[in-house]
This record gives structure tokens, sequence and C-alpha cells, in this order.
């Protein structure tokens, strides 16, 4: 029968010139895991549990639906009382993501929508005009919630891209139209009635007859007022989970000021149309990438961490 000395074995490990005080593998994967500052985590976690957003019974999808902004203003103002400071913060965005997933399911479902699509939009895309600027300071405090609005029936890719956005030189700005019912935007949660909303909106640029490619704008999509003239939204039906008040969206000559381009200082309208640095094909792509910490996001609020130890 062979046996383990352990107190040779210890005198192995330390005959290998590992300190007595190096750290656990324990405190090693707590630190990768949680950072070396946990205290982010046991802030996030005291404002999301407070919130007192519960698994509940007799509600209907929509109500469930429309607990979500209430929660994301709570959130931001117990978080410091800004959202595009969240948003900027990479750390403690994908900490509230994942914890929100734990402590507060029904806010989840808007944050990266509001946090990375709409002021991760402006913030990468925006080149500071007061309509921006405006627009910023209303999804800062939660007092309208942001969505993108990308997906259409045709597809998602720049090249399937069908929604237009025709330029008029005499109002300065553009004309958001849906040519075909391939080109209605697919599930954004605007159709809730009573929560203003601003949008970032994917569309194919028509200046002069000439195909721009494709570039975000940002309007505002619904107010106190309702929606912006010429958005038709049809509600969708319910699904299972992760409620929100998705809808089919059509166009039928949405104005956006020519100041709702993002296109950072490479795509920008002046009176003669647009000046770009980029070529065509590569608009939508140079535009699309910097929404990918929405993904990230998510994929770390897929599989939060719940852990104590750092208590």
């Amino acid at each position: 029968m062979t046996t383990v000395d352990r107190r040779s074995t210890h005198a192995r490990d330390n005959s290998a010139g590992l300190p007595s005080s190096a750290p656990s593998t324990v405190e090693s994967l707590r630190t990768a895991v949680l950072g070396t500052d946990p205290g982010i985590h046991q802030r996030v976690q005291a404002v999301l549990a407070g919130l007192g957003d519960r698994p509940r019974t007799g509600f209907t999808y929509p109500a469930e639906a429309r607990l979500a902004p209430d929660l994301l203003r709570a959130t931001i103002a117990g978080l410091g009382g800004s959202a595009t400071a969240i948003a900027a913060d990479t750390r403690l965005r994908g900490i509230l993501c994942e914890q929100a997933a734990i402590y507060a399911p029904h806010l989840l479902p808007v944050l990266t929508g509001h946090l990375d699509l709409s002021i991760g939009a402006i913030s990468a895309l925006g080149n500071g005009a007061a309509y921006q600027r405006d627009l910023l300071a209303e999804l800062d405090t939660g007092q309208a919630v942001g969505v993108l609005l990308l997906t259409e029936l045709g597809g998602t890719n720049g090249a399937d891209q069908q929604t237009t956005a025709t330029w008029d030189a005499i109002r300065g700005g553009l004309w958001l139209a849906s040519p075909a019912p391939a080109s209605w935007k697919f599930m954004p949660n605007i159709a809730d009635p009573t929560t203003p909303k601003i949008g970032v909106v994917t569309a194919r640029l028509i200046i002069g007859g000439s195909d721009e490619g494709v570039l975000p704008l940002l309007l505002r999509l619904r107010t106190d007022q309702g929606l912006a003239p010429g958005l038709r939204v049809a509600t969708l039906p319910d699904k299972g989970w992760a409620p929100m008040d998705h809808a089919l969206i059509q166009f039928d000559k949405v104005f956006v000021p020519a100041e709702g381009l993002l296109g950072g200082t490479w795509a920008v309208m002046g009176a003669g149309g647009m000046v770009s640095t980029v070529p065509v094909r590569a608009r939508f792509h140079r535009a699309i990438t910097t929404l990918g910490q929405g993904r990230l996001d998510l994929a770390g609020a897929s599989a939060p961490v719940r852990g104590r130890g750092w208590r």
C-alpha cells in the first residue's frame, strides 16, 4: 500500500520558492472574476436589490414590460445619476448587466439597448451637435428609454437593409421611409404608449438619387404626446419571457434633422449633402462595429456570477 508523507510534500512545495503568503487558488479565482475592487459589486448589488424587483403573479405581459423604465431610472439615480457615465465605464456596465440578471430581471431586457446601443452609439458616432446633446440628456437620466432599430423583416446585414433616408436639401434633413414590407423594422421595443423612446435607426441614405450606404440616425420615436409623425407601430404578440413592448415598425416619411446622422467625423451632413472619408460599402461596417459592446454585456448577463466570497 502506497502512502503519502504530507509533511514531505509540504516541504517540497516550500522548497520551490513559493512564499508562505502566496494567494490561494480560491483567492486568485476571486480576483480573476471580481477584479481587485470587489466593492463595486457590493454597490451594484445594493442598488439592484433595493429595487424590489421580484417574481410576481397576476401581471399581464404588457404590465410586466412596463416595469422596466422605472427600474432603469431608479438604477441610474442609485449609481450616480448619469447613464452616460455608466455606459462609459466598461467594468461597471458589465457588472450591472450581470447582477441585473439576478436581482432585477425586469430591468435586464432594456439595459444593453439603453446603455450600449443608444448611449454607446451617440458617444462613439456622435459629433456633439446640439440635437444629439439634447437627446443624450434625456437618455442620461432615463427620461426616455433608448432602443436600436436595426433588424428588418428582410434581414439585418447592411446589404439587406431596405429602410431609406432620403436627403431633403430644402428642409435640411432626411425622410425615413419603408418602401416595402421587407423593410419594416422588426422587434424594437417601442409599443408601450406610456414610455418616451429615443431610437438609433439604421437606414440607407439616398442623396441626389445616389445610394450612400447604410448609416445610423438618431431621433425621438415616442414622446409624452405620442409617436413621431409618420411612424406606424403594431404591437407584437407576447413571448415566453424577458417581457418587452416589441413592435413591428413602418416609416411613412418620418423627418430626421441633419444633425441626427451618427457618422462621427467621417460622415457629416452639409449644405450640399453628406461628406464622408469612408467608402460607401464600408460605412455600415464602420458604424455597426462600435455597438459590439452590447453583445459582450448580454453574454456576461447570461452567466451571472453570484458569489459571496468578497463580503
